[in-house]
């Protein structure tokens, strides 16, 4: 068989797959099996047309259910289920949630652009830095004075340059005959202010503290060519869950594992811990251990989830028991219902935390110099510590 346009031999449905001959093959005898089917369907389609045509729509939609729906369709078969899902394998809905003391709440709101709030009578009246008595130069604004411009900035994200004209127009308003510290007094008294407190105290109660990290991005400085990756900064925060303020808070290179900044923290707080929770960064037996030393010679509960394939340990020690508890209980209890159980389910204060950080503080750090950052962040602890007792919302899931 030759086409017309060549002299190519024309392979056609009872051709063979060499050239020149002619037979049936067995890929050929299939392909010819397949038009036999289409064209049997098609005459169905036909037939169940016309009779359509003749007994009408009811009677042809009850034909073609019978000619096209006789045998059951071929369907895939169901997925096997997973062992262990991710979190963007399980289909979430977004719950509503209501406010139950929202006039309080916005209250609160307001008050936080108050600058009584961050520029208090105690801080105008402490402004002026006291003689030494030494010779030589002698300061003219206290620590408070320079914390209090620092905070203003901060909460209402002003540069250097603007927070000194912010507060001289402020002096000038109000009649008040207060010296205002320029730009380069900030940049420089802000490296030497050390240690800044920021929790009022939970009183004689035991803490329940909830711990987290997160990064923070620094400046680089002026590279003619800018860093591969992002310079940043790890913060690590613990959180009291009775009041939700910030206890302690460190700030440590992006190399450090989240386990090793666990004592630190815990070494900040002045009162007996009942129990800690943390997510599993934090399973490393440094944090049983420095968990175990703040009780105070009572237990500590901690709640941190250990890993999947975690085995007990053949001999604990006191701070390793609770290892241990952890372990059994997860294996009874499965990982979704042992985080209602312990109040593991807690812990999302913390990440709340974290996110108010970020959101009302900033993502990045101003400061340039390694001994500010650490009162930038300590400052930045403070003025969500003060934004939290102004009022937060007490809010519940709508069913």
């Amino acid at each position: 068989m030759y086409s017309a346009c060549s002299k190519k031999p024309c392979r056609g449905p009872f051709s063979s797959s060499r050239s020149g001959k002619t037979g049936r093959s067995s890929s050929w005898r299939l392909r010819t099996a397949r038009w036999n089917i289409r064209l049997s369907a098609d005459v169905s389609r036909l037939t169940v047309a016309a009779d359509a045509a003749t007994r009408g729509f009811g009677a042809w939609l009850l034909s073609y259910d019978q000619v096209h729906c006789s045998q059951p369709a071929l369907l895939d078969p169901e997925p096997p289920a997973v062992k262990y899902p991710k979190r963007s394998q399980y289909t979430y809905a977004k719950s509503p949630y209501r406010v139950r003391n929202w006039p309080e709440y916005e209250a609160g709101l307001r008050r936080r652009g108050d600058l009584t709030i961050w520029l208090s009578e105690d801080a105008i009246n402490t402004w002026r830095a006291p003689t030494s008595g030494k010779p030589g130069g002698q300061r003219v604004y206290t620590n408070i004075a320079i914390e209090t411009a620092l905070t203003v900035r901060m909460v209402f994200h002003l540069p250097l340059r603007q927070t000194e004209g912010f507060l001289r127009s402020l002096a000038d308003h109000l009649q008040v005959d207060l010296p205002v510290p320029d730009h380069t007094t900030l940049s420089r008294r802000a490296r030497r202010l050390g240690t800044i407190p920021f929790y009022t105290g939970a009183g004689d109660r035991p803490v329940h503290v909830l711990i987290d990290s997160t990064g923070l991005r620094i400046h680089v400085g002026h590279l003619r060519k800018p860093p591969k990756h992002r310079a940043w900064w790890k913060l690590h925060v613990a959180v009291d869950a009775g009041t939700g303020e910030i206890i302690a808070s460190a700030l440590t290179s992006r190399r450090t594992r989240d386990g090793a900044g666990a004592p630190t923290l815990l070494g900040q707080i002045d009162h007996r811990v009942a129990s800690v929770s943390a997510d599993g960064a934090y399973d490393t037996e440094r944090v049983y251990e420095a968990a175990h030393a703040k009780g105070e010679g009572r237990a500590v509960r901690v709640c941190i989830p250990p890993g999947r394939n975690a085995q007990l340990s053949p001999r604990p020690s006191a701070a390793l028991k609770e290892r241990n508890r952890n372990v059994r209980s997860i294996n009874k209890l499965g990982r979704r219902k042992w985080p209602k159980r312990t109040g593991y389910s807690r812990r999302a204060m913390v990440e709340n935390t974290i996110y108010r950080y970020k959101t009302i503080i900033g993502r990045a750090m101003t400061s340039r110099t390694l001994a500010g950052q650490p009162v930038e962040v300590q400052l930045a602890c403070r003025v969500l510590n003060t934004m939290t007792r102004l009022g937060m919302p007490d809010s519940y899931r709508v069913a």
